[in-house]
């Protein structure tokens, strides 16, 4: 009674929300990362490693080409919900759906289209390095699963952001987990039928989406007043989307060149086989910036009411403790990952996976600058601040692509993630810690933050 007293009292209803939202996204979180580290024993022993690495290089090119996806509209519509439920309620945020389906649902027609049209023309043989014909053939159907569920993926997860945007967050992380344990029995069926890697491509990529869309249409089942209408739709409202939405089209381009495509430049310049060999290393380290991400997730809409509210001083607040506590995280987690890192391996995916040196240690690096990265850009798009990080993300793929293709040719393929750990570094954490300070620390933020919006949109 003492301890449910001592809640009531001494945290206000923002807080008990956030901690409660992070409670349910570490739930959905890890159920997500449990579920992807059981899928890649499975794969990795049912595949094979040099099929298992194509697979990881297909999937990773697609990552590339439909970086430019939907122009970032999707997450834009998280920050664009929130302003608007704090402004209009119901109505407002009605126009908000709309808006962004208008753009949303032709363009994942037009990629679904394009990806069934084109990607029989391309030499898939000479793009991943392939020995044979029938794997090339192979590598051309998982190009098409992956491009056309990323697509749809699109359309299914607007209602996804847009009830993250109303901070229901726990509902969307419940058809989350269950989306992800959703794929467990469709791998499983998949090895139990003796299938080929396109339907083990399928399992995984549209078994999740269709429990995300089921659960998307029971909530416009049972809130109508959420499904938009042609009236809705306005040319200002979906300018304003597209508008925001284009901070994170620049961040998704450059974390696709960063990231998805150094798995296609090793399968091009070494071979499939050493791709198995870094994907796996790239899931483990990744472990800290997914624990951390439970925080991050739940703090993004927070920081978007509490701007929209005037609330600043919480915002600095809550910034400076959050980076300094998720870094201090990382650092310990990676550091662990690492020493401990032989044992991990054998018990997770046996002897199939030897790193040497340089891709541990880089994936090391990266592990921690990544968490760092991650917190500076969610304050950032939480408070709409979009020129700085659109020459941020610019400068760093900028800077990766070219070193990335360097040291893999030097050191093999940790040289990737060297590359990529170097220009994080460089490119975006120095310039945030810079740039940031200005935002949080003058006691103008707000009209710094009204001015630069206002420039944008000009």
């Amino acid at each position: 009674m003492w301890i449910r007293t001592l809640f009531q009292t001494k945290l206000s209803m923002g807080k008990k929300r956030v901690l409660f939202s992070s409670a349910t996204t570490a739930t959905a979180r890890l159920s997500h990362m449990l579920v992807m580290f059981a899928v890649v024993p499975i794969a990795l022993n049912y595949l094979g490693p040099e099929k298992y690495g194509l697979w990881m290089a297909a999937t990773s090119l697609v990552m590339v080409l439909i970086s430019f996806g939907d122009g970032g509209i999707s997450n834009s519509l998280i920050t664009a919900v929130a302003k608007a439920k704090e402004r209009g309620g119901h109505d407002e945020v009605r126009a908000m759906i709309g808006a962004a389906a208008a753009i949303i649902i032709p363009l994942s027609m037009t990629i679904c289209l394009l990806a069934f049209l084109l990607v029989q023309f391309v030499d898939w043989q000479w793009v991943f390095n392939l020995r044979s014909a029938l794997l090339a053939s192979e590598a051309q159907k998982v190009v098409l699963v992956v491009l056309s569920s990323v697509a749809i993926g699109f359309v299914v997860n607007i209602i996804m952001r847009a009830r993250h945007g109303l901070q229901q967050i726990p509902s969307v992380n419940f058809w989350e987990t269950l989306a992800s344990l959703a794929i467990l029995p469709a791998i499983y069926a998949a090895v139990f039928f003796n299938s080929d890697m396109v339907w083990v491509t399928i399992a995984v990529a549209m078994t999740p989406l269709a429990v995300k869309a089921f659960g998307s249409l029971l909530f416009l089942a049972r809130n109508s007043d959420f499904i938009p209408k042609v009236r809705d739709v306005t040319f200002s409202n979906s300018k304003s989307i597209a508008a925001s939405g284009s901070v994170f089209f620049i961040i998704t381009i450059s974390q696709a060149i960063a990231i998805q495509s150094d798995q296609v430049l090793i399968a091009n310049i070494i071979g499939t086989k050493d791709v198995a060999d870094y994907s796996v290393m790239n899931r483990l380290f990744t472990v800290p910036y997914i624990a951390a991400n439970f925080l991050l997730l739940s703090l993004w809409p927070a920081f978007s009411a509490a701007s929209a509210r005037g609330d600043f001083q919480w915002i600095r607040s809550t910034f400076w403790k959050v980076f300094w506590g998720v870094g201090i995280f990382g650092c310990v987690i990676s550091s662990l990952l690492y020493f401990f890192l032989d044992d991990i391996l054998k018990l997770w995916v046996g002897d199939i996976i030897k790193p040497d040196f340089w891709l541990s240690f880089g994936m090391l690096l990266y592990a921690v600058f990544l968490i760092l990265v991650g917190i500076c850009s969610t304050l950032s798009v939480s408070l709409d601040i979009r020129r700085p990080q659109i020459w941020i993300s610019l400068s760093m793929m900028i800077v990766n692509l070219p070193l990335s293709y360097f040291l893999i040719h030097e050191i093999g393929a940790g040289g990737a993630i060297i590359a990529t750990a170097v220009s994080y570094l460089l490119c975006m954490i120095i310039p945030y810690l810079v740039l940031l300070p200005r935002y949080l620390n003058q006691p103008t933020v707000e009209n710094e933050i009204k001015l630069s919006a206002k420039s944008d949109l000009k």
